[in-house]
């Protein structure tokens, strides 16, 4: 049953002094992570706005769940799906150690720069050296039908002789930062339309009857030029210099961040049982985000090789690209009523969408099971979800891993239900297309030890 909406640092002082309880509780409650009268504070704050990665979880989310949780006094934090790092920075920044995970390697190297100190005065020389360097290149970009087609020559020459030049620069941390950095002035240098996630290219067709807006982004992607590539790289790597400062003058309280192996996922981590303290972490939502082809121009630039853009966007949980063959219904079922139903239901509407359901379903159950392997006893969990729609039918994905936690032998505590501002998450851009308004925080706890 749904509560007033309350602070959820209030919310969550009052789960924990009820956790002795023997009943199990299921609540669902409206809370706010924002703080009083509704403010975020500011957003742009250590090395969080590095990079405009897609779909990037509120700061003030772990934030508060790390402030408001009973830690010892070494914990450390895993964030399975770390994305661009939120979670993994705002551990760091308590002096807590974390862990790190995800399958797109362009994640993983901004999660990197964000947790990794560097002096902002060896950056700032750096920069001069290298930018003096790209300009003084005339080589020419090897070919790639991607790039092409979604950059005009005078953007990729420049982004061409960048790369070439942060590939030569011979400290690790300071490479990688500008790397990071080329990669978050892409966007803005190509014909993709600035207003829309995935990759659309803007339209002179459609400029005529479109607004003031559209027609300025139009206009501003057939002006790009070679030095204004030089130009937004400058100006994106001097904000990124001012952040790391922030970070670099508190490195010394920081916590450590480690990432899994390649090869590990949520679900199959390889890391050693109990050896977590809690899991704050923000899967893909359903059909929601199409983060490869949204990210497609910088994880080309940051060194991904095309031919494994399609293999990485069926690996990604959630995704579209499913292969449907000619099963009945009964293929796609997972043996849990709850989920079945809804999947028979959206298996009436369309086949495809009901894979993308029983998938997402069945990858949630074993990475339930995963989380209650490797968190300490009393470990929490919170996984921050969506309640998309696939053809129609409602998926409330925290309801479902609820019930796969339970299976495996971790507790539901409670739902927290956060408004998104704005305008919310679009998830589609078709006729059954939904709007994520909320979030929905599952918080699940492995039950302590007895004695």
């Amino acid at each position: 049953m749904l509560t007033d909406t309350v602070d959820a640092q209030v919310a969550l002082a009052d789960f924990q002094s009820q956790l002795h309880r023997k009943e199990k509780h299921e609540s669902e409650i409206r809370v706010s992570f924002r703080q009083k009268g509704g403010g975020t504070g500011r957003r742009d704050v250590f090395t969080h706005w590095l990079h405009s990665y897609p779909a990037k979880m509120f700061h003030r989310i772990p934030a508060v769940c790390l402030d408001n949780l009973h830690l010892p006094q070494e914990a450390t934090i895993l964030d399975p799906f770390c994305g661009s790092g939120t979670v993994l920075l705002e551990a760091n920044l308590r002096g807590l150690d974390a862990v790190g995970l995800d399958i797109n390697p362009l994640a993983l190297l901004i999660s990197r720069v964000k947790v990794t100190p560097v002096d902002p005065h060896f950056l700032t020389d750096q920069l001069a050296a290298l930018l003096a360097k790209a300009k003084r290149y005339r080589s020419a970009p090897a070919p790639n039908s991607v790039l092409e087609y979604w950059l005009l020559p005078a953007a990729r020459a420049g982004l061409h002789r960048l790369a070439r030049a942060i590939a030569e620069v011979t400290d690790p941390d300071c490479r990688a930062f500008f790397l990071v950095t080329m990669t978050s002035t892409v966007r803005r240098l190509s014909t993709a339309d600035p207003a829309i996630p995935p990759l659309v290219r803007l339209s002179g067709v459609r400029a005529k009857s479109a607004g003031a807006r559209y027609r300025r982004a139009l206009g501003h992607a057939q002006s790009v030029t070679t030095a204004s590539v030089y130009s937004a790289f400058l100006k994106a790597a001097t904000a990124n210099i001012r952040r790391m400062s922030e970070l670099h003058a508190v490195q010394t309280t920081l916590g450590s961040t480690r990432f899994a192996d390649a090869s590990a996922h949520a679900a199959r981590t390889g890391l050693d049982v109990d050896s977590i303290d809690a899991i704050i972490t923000s899967p893909p939502y359903c059909g929601a985000q199409k983060y490869v082809r949204s990210m497609k121009l910088e994880l080309l630039l940051s060194g991904f090789p095309q031919s494994q853009l399609r293999m990485l966007d069926r690996a990604t949980l959630g995704t579209e690209a499913v292969t449907v063959g000619a099963e009945a219904v009964g293929g796609l079922l997972t043996g849990d009523h709850y989920v079945d139903s809804l999947v028979r239901e959206v298996y009436d509407a369309n086949p495809v969408r009901a894979r993308m359901a029983s998938d997402y379903s069945r990858y949630m159950w074993d990475f339930a099971e995963e989380c209650r392997r490797v968190l300490r006893p009393g470990g929490h969990l919170f996984v921050t979800l969506g309640r998309s729609t696939l053809a129609g039918v409602p998926f409330p994905a925290d309801r479902i891993f609820h019930r796969a936690g339970r299976k495996v032998g971790l507790d539901s505590i409670a739902t927290l239900i956060d408004p998104i501002p704005s305008r919310g998450l679009l998830t589609q851009r078709h006729s059954t297309a939904g709007r994520i308004d909320h979030e929905y925080i599952a918080w699940l706890r492995r039950p302590a030890e007895l004695g």
